[in-house]
C-alpha cells in the first residue's frame, strides 16, 4: 500500500507494527495510536540529537510509545524511522534560555532526500509532568532555533499557544522544506515571536492566518523573508503598529503578488517588500492609507485596492 505525504511516498505507513501519524495539508490519513507526545517519522531511519539548555528541562523519547529513555542534551537517539518525544520543564516554560542555531537546532534533521514530517502539539515537551496535559502559555526563546536548518522537515507540529513569551519562536523553522504551516492562533504578541519563523523555507506557498491585533516590537521581522514561493501574504489585521514589526517581513519573496493591511499610516515596515516581483499584484488597504511606493511601501506596480 502506497502512503503519500505532501506528493512524496513512504516506504511503509506501519514499522514494526505500529500504525504511523501522518498529514496531508493537515489533514490526518492515517491515525496514530500515541498520545501525549510528538511524532517524527522519517522516510528512511535516522538518529536524531536534540538540544535544550534550560535548567529544569526533562525529554524523553519512546521507540514503542510505550517504553520511555531520558533523552539527553546533544546526545543521539537509536537509529529508526519513527520516534516519539515527550517533555517536563520545572521554574520555565522553555527549552532553551536564548541561544543560537548552532546551540539549540536538533540534529540529524538535515537530509533534504530524507523527508521527516512531525505531528502532535510541540508544548507536549513542555508539560508539568511528562505525559501531562499540554499547556497553552510558552516562555521566552521557547522553541527559538529548534529546526532552523532542518531541510528534511515536510510537516511542522501543532503550535496551539494563545500566550506567547518573548522570542518562543525565533528562527523555528527557518530553512525548513514546509510547503503548509501550522495554525498561529494567538492574538497578543510578544516582542520578537515570530522574528524569521519560516525564513529561507523556499518551498512554503501559503501562511498561516495572524489574527494578532495587538503587537509588539519585531513581532514579525523577517518572518517570511526568502520564502520565494509564498504568492498571497496572510491579511494583517493590526491597526495599530509597533516598533519594526512588519521590517523585512516579505523580504525577498519573489513570488509574492497580494498584501492586504488594515493600518492607515506608514511606520515600521522598513524594507518589508523590497526583492518582491513588481510586475503585478495587488495591495488591499484603507483608502486613508497615503499611496507612497517603494521597499519599505507597497511595490511598485500594483494596484492599490481601497477596502
Amino acid at each position: 500500500m502506497g502512503v503519500f505525504l505532501n506528493g512524496n511516498k513512504l516506504d511503509n505507513p506501519f514499522i514494526n507494527g505500529v500504525s504511523h501519524n501522518a498529514f496531508i495539508n493537515g489533514n490526518k490519513i492515517w491515525s496514530n495510536n500515541v498520545e501525549s507526545c510528538v511524532t517524527f517519522i522519517s522516510e528512511q531511519p535516522r538518529t536524531i540529537t536534540p538540544k535544550y539548555t534550560n535548567a529544569g528541562v526533562t525529554l524523553q523519547y519512546s521507540l514503542n510509545g510505550k517504553n520511555w529513555i531520558n533523552a539527553p542534551h546533544n546526545e543521539p537517539t537509536p537509529t529508526t524511522a519513527k520516534i516519539y518525544f515527550r517533555g517536563q520543564t520545572v521554574g520555565t516554560r522553555a527549552l532553551y534560555a536564548g541561544g543560537s542555531a548552532s546551540s539549540n537546532a536538533w540534529l540529524g534533521l538535515n537530509d533534504i532526500n530524507n523527508k521527516c514530517a512531525i505531528s502532535g502539539n510541540l508544548n507536549y515537551l513542555i508539560c508539568d509532568i511528562l505525559g501531562g496535559e499540554p499547556p497553552t502559555n510558552v516562555g521566552a526563546s521557547c522553541f527559538s532555533y529548534m529546526f532552523s536548518g532542518c531541510t528534511s522537515i515536510i510537516d511542522a507540529p501543532e503550535l496551539p499557544a494563545t500566550t506567547l513569551g518573548s522570542s518562543c519562536y525565533l528562527s523555528l523553522f527557518s530553512q525548513c522544506s514546509l510547503k503548509v504551516t501550522p495554525e498561529l492562533p494567538a492574538t497578543t504578541l510578544a516582542n520578537n515571536c515570530y522574528q524569521s519563523m519560516f525564513s529561507g523555507c523556499s518551498l512554503l506557498t501559503s501562511a498561516p492566518e495572524l489574527p494578532a491585533t495587538t503587537l509588539n516590537s519585531n513581532c514579525y521581522l523577517s518572518m517570511f523573508s526568502n520564502c520565494i514561493s509564498l504568492i498571497s501574504a496572510p491579511e494583517l489585521p493590526a491597526t495599530t503598529l509597533a516598533t519594526t514589526c512588519y521590517q523585512q517581513m516579505f523580504q525577498n519573496c519573489s513570488s509574492l503578488n497580494y498584501i492586504k493591511v488594515k493600518f492607515t499610516t506608514w511606520s515600521d515596515t522598513l524594507n518589508w517588500v523590497t526583492g518582491v516581483q513588481t510586475t503585478s499584484g495587488q495591495f488591499v488597504c484603507p483608502s486613508t492609507l497615503p499611496d507612497i511606493r517603494g521597499n519599505s511601501n507597497i511595490p511598485n506596480n500594483w494596484n492599490k485596492i481601497s477596502a
